[in-house]
């Protein structure tokens, strides 16, 4: 009887234990962790291309781009890197492939993380495409793929928990 008794109470400890130790909550938190990660790198994205476009829809750009003043347009961009301090350079090229202006800081590239972002210009003289490269602080997307491992070797560790209790417990 004193070993059976044991044995409950011993099994009972063991799964309070298991309980505090791979507590669901922590999981939990861990998910929200992720997905504000998740959700803060998407409003990176979204600055990004809201940079790209402002650029692309800048009227002394576009007035430029139909003039086909490269001098211009080349003054123009460098201005505009100015007024966005996450842009780190411009290219337009035309249909046929040829640069018609390029500005860059690269300064602003060291320890970032580069996006470049693509935007069509339509003109009535036709189309053109500009490439913004955009910058965002590296250690945000480092932190989102940690917290994915995390994340995910914590719920490995709770489905194994969950199989160690019934076996043992």
């Amino acid at each position: 009887v004193p070993l059976l008794g044991t044995l409950a109470l011993g099994r009972v400890a063991l799964r309070e234990v298991y309980q505090i130790g791979v507590n669901a909550r922590i999981g939990d938190e861990l998910e929200r962790g992720l997905s504000l990660y998740r959700d803060y790198i998407g409003l990176l994205r979204q600055a990004a291309g809201d940079s790209a476009s402002a650029i692309g829809e800048d009227w002394a750009v576009r007035e430029a781009l139909v003039a086909r003043d490269s001098q211009h347009l080349a003054a123009r961009l460098h201005g505009l890197l100015r007024q966005y301090p996450g842009v780190a350079g411009v290219h337009v090229q035309d249909a046929s492939g040829n640069t018609l202006a390029e500005v860059r800081e690269p300064k602003r590239e060291d320890g970032q993380r580069l996006l470049p972002i693509q935007r069509l210009i339509t003109l009535p003289t036709g189309s053109v495409e500009l490439s913004v490269t955009v910058t965002a602080p590296e250690r945000p997307f480092t932190a989102f793929q940690v917290a994915g491992e995390l994340t995910a070797d914590y719920r490995r560790l709770q489905r194994g928990t969950g199989q160690l209790s019934t076996l043992y417990l």
